[in-house]
């Protein structure tokens, strides 16, 4: 684990409003690519997703890292990575279980990454964060759920 740390309770609420946003507007594109439905998780998922996304990058200012945040919300998948800092190219994930996942296809595909950062809510307000190497995701196993993803168990 690289960090533990609070963040504020404001982000919980924004993330709510465009975690919705994000589902709803994704919602032709799932149409189109039914692969990419994650049936009645949509909204969940949405909403945790965009919450790290904004965790990652408060730890990065209260770290006083310079850094760029991609687009939260825009209608459809953009093919930048969801945070710049420096060289790093880094994608965003949220850890809901006991291990470390990344969709296979999307992992293959996302050549410009260098670098995964895994956010889990522990409590309200409270996150862990792991940042490992795209080519050491890369040499993970591989499971199938809705759609094939590596995976790695958690165990720190």
């Amino acid at each position: 684990m690289i960090a533990s740390f609070t963040y504020p309770e404001y982000l919980n609420e924004v993330s709510e409003i465009i975690g919705r946003m994000r589902s709803e507007s994704n919602e032709e594109l799932r149409s189109l690519f039914p692969e990419f439905s994650r049936g009645t998780q949509e909204d969940k998922i949405s909403r945790f997703g965009v919450l790290c996304e904004m965790v990652f990058a408060y730890y990065l200012q209260k770290e006083g890292k310079p850094y760029t945040m991609g687009v939260l919300l825009g209608g459809k998948p953009v093919p930048e990575p969801d945070v710049i800092v420096g060289t790093g190219r880094i994608d965003v994930k949220w850890v809901s279980g006991d291990e470390f996942r990344v969709n296979t296809k999307a992992h293959r595909k996302k050549s410009d990454v260098t670098h995964y950062a895994f956010i889990r809510i522990a409590a309200p307000n409270y996150a862990k964060m792991w940042v490992i190497k795209y080519d050491e995701v890369s040499k993970w196993e591989e499971k199938t759920s809705f759609t094939p993803f590596l995976f790695k168990k958690i165990t720190v």
